[in-house]
């Protein structure tokens, strides 16, 4: 006696077959929106769902409209805002004024004013008769010009097989969050990641941590806490548990687990970080290694900090590697601070910027 079933699953791959030899084959699958984590200029990091399924992005070529599962990155350039030129006309009127606190106080004035009032300040200069004056602006844009070393004007947009430099349509983004719905206006966006970009490591020490390694000489020693968390969640803290300092002559280590960089074209560490300590004393140190930490390399070593403070260290020369990166404490036996903390550390593609 035949089987039943079979003949059903026969028919089936019948009918398909026809109906695909008849040129009615089923439109795909919207892809997934994809989640985002929005790092915006204050040093803020949100991370959601946006509600629309796709990007605008102009290039020179034309209009792109990429879906959101097709982006990996993107990053805006600097949207340099327009700046009262009557005051920049005052602020270098009195660059050549014989009154020294007054230039001093107008100085300060444009250097406040950053990038943006670099075109008006190169007009002044072309116009500017008094050779001292001429030479006090020269001064000044080389000042904004080590302060925003070579800050890109353009957007930038990662995607699969595709980077290209242009501008990002988008007035605000409408974020869903665990927090609710919250509107992103694009000119406080410093860049978007999707969770379609490729990472080695992604860590926000909200969950069960896996593969860290916490070791430490004495009861100070990197755990997870809600105190002072970046985003409101969990991050990590080298301190006494439960206690307001570290303690004294200790050393802490938070080790990552090892990681695989061959996948990926320009690594990238990125990470967050606080920091209360005695410096010149105790020391909080960045390392690397390539032999499953029997050695280490120094790559950062953090000064202290008012606030939370993101850091990207390019990792391209280790490109091929098999990694560890670890973040080391060590305390002395004088004074004792409220200690450490680092928060959302991910190890991924880059924008390939030394």
């Amino acid at each position: 006696m035949r089987d039943p079933r079979r003949a059903v699953l026969c028919l089936a791959a019948l009918l398909g077959f026809a109906r695909a030899w008849a040129g009615e084959v089923p439109p795909p699958a919207p892809p997934k929106t994809p989640k985002v984590t929005v790092r915006l200029h204050d040093g803020s990091i949100l991370v959601g769902k946006p509600e629309a399924e796709e990007l605008k992005f102009r290039t020179e070529y034309g209009l792109l409209t990429l879906p959101l599962g097709q982006i990996q990155r993107v990053v805006f350039g600097v949207t340099v805002q327009e700046v009262d030129p009557r005051a920049v006309a005052k602020w270098v009127e009195q660059l050549g004024s014989a009154n020294y606190p007054e230039r001093e106080a107008a100085h300060e004035a444009l250097i406040e004013q950053g990038p943006k009032v670099v075109p008006a300040l190169k007009v002044s200069e072309a116009k500017a008769e008094d050779p001292e004056v001429k030479q006090r602006i020269a001064t000044l844009l080389a000042s904004i010009a080590r302060a925003a070393p070579d800050a890109p004007q353009h957007d930038r947009i990662f995607a699969r097989q595709l980077k290209a430099s242009g501008k990002v349509e988008l007035g605000e983004l409408s974020l869903e969050t665990r927090f609710g719905l919250l509107k992103v206006g694009a000119k406080d966006i410093e860049s978007l990641e999707f969770d379609t970009l490729k990472s080695a490591l992604r860590e926000n020490f909200d969950r069960k941590i896996a593969g860290w390694d916490l070791a430490s000489d004495g009861e100070t020693r990197w755990h997870p806490t809600r105190r002072r968390a970046a985003n409101g969640g969990m991050c990590l803290r080298c301190a006494l548990p439960d206690q307001a300092t570290y303690g004294n002559n200790v050393h802490a280590a938070a080790t990552s687990p090892s990681m695989d960089l061959t996948a990926l074209e320009h690594p990238e560490l990125r990470y967050q970080w606080l920091a209360f300590y005695e410096e010149g004393a105790d020391s909080f140190l960045l390392e690397i290694s390539t032999d499953n930490g029997d050695n280490w390399t120094q790559l950062f070593a953090h000064p202290q900090s008012t606030g939370w403070e993101e850091r990207r260290v390019p990792l391209s020369s280790y490109r091929n590697a098999q990694v560890k990166i670890r973040f080391s404490f060590a305390s002395d036996d004088s004074e004792v601070r409220e200690g450490l903390y680092l928060d959302n550390v991910t190890v991924g593609e880059g924008s390939g910027d030394e």
